[in-house]
């Protein structure tokens, strides 16, 4: 009878890791094509690898359930479980401790294809029209008031993404400004619009914006310590973002 060794599985495991991490490049070069031309193959291997921790953690071992998990980290944003925009998230992946994986994993799917046809468009369209929206934004972070700071910020947030307003709701979208704000504060960002600006990439990119390598500058600029003041380091995170999404047009 055959009998393998502890530490001949545990170089077998390592293989079928390294080929199922390969297979998954591979595959999100074809997924995100435009955000693989920015961000290259080391940004994606560790969001691959982030993506293979947290789907273990909810209990997904097969590939396909552990694939679709880092897919919806793409599609969503890099916290996506815990994010308050998509509270059906968390519902969802809690079952794991008394649903089969599969079951789940369908679940997920369901719901991420119904989020993509209510706010993506059927050629992206809406998601578009919000980032050319967002880079002629300038101005409308001016109309934010500090007195009726959530109602002006709300008002902003359906003036940018319409579809995805009406799809995440006033009381989900309050939770995440009111997260936005609790973040922002502890990086000593207190003026109106510049923790509204925080919110709007939290509202665009996903609530973990500060966790995700594909956006790695946002975090750069909030943990560099050479600006002193809150203005310039929003100025140049909206700088950055604007440039970033410039490409990303430019590459659509």
């Amino acid at each position: 009878m055959l009998t393998i060794r502890k530490e001949q599985f545990q170089e077998f495991k390592q293989n079928a890791l390294k080929s199922f991490e390969q297979e998954m490049l591979i595959h999100l070069k074809n997924y995100a094509p435009e955000l693989f031309h920015i961000r290259g193959k080391c940004c994606f291997l560790e969001v691959i690898m982030a993506g293979i921790r947290r789907a273990e953690y909810y209990k997904f071992s097969n590939c396909g359930p552990t694939r679709l998990y880092i897919e919806s980290m793409f599609t969503l944003g890099f916290d996506f479980d815990t994010d308050p925009q998509f509270p059906w998230a968390a519902t969802i992946l809690k079952k794991t401790d008394k649903t089969h994986q599969m079951i789940i994993a369908d679940q997920l799917y369901r719901a991420i294809h119904k989020y993509l046809n209510e706010c993506m468009g059927y050629n992206n369209e809406h998601m578009i029209l919000a980032l050319k929206k967002f880079n002629c934004s300038d101005q409308l972070f001016n109309e934010i008031s500090s007195i009726y700071y959530t109602e002006s910020l709300l008002a902003l947030l359906n003036h940018l993404y319409p579809e995805k307003f009406d799809y995440v709701g006033k009381k989900q979208l309050t939770i995440l400004i009111h997260e936005g704000n609790r973040i922002a504060e502890q990086y000593c960002i207190l003026n109106a619009q510049e923790k509204a600006l925080f919110v709007v990439l939290m509202y665009a990119f996903g609530y973990g914006i500060l966790n995700d390598p594909l956006y790695p500058w946002i975090k750069n600029v909030f943990e560099n310590k050479q600006i002193k003041q809150s203005a310039g380091r929003m100025n140049r995170l909206y700088n950055k973002t604007k440039l970033y999404v410039k490409e990303i047009m430019n590459n659509l």
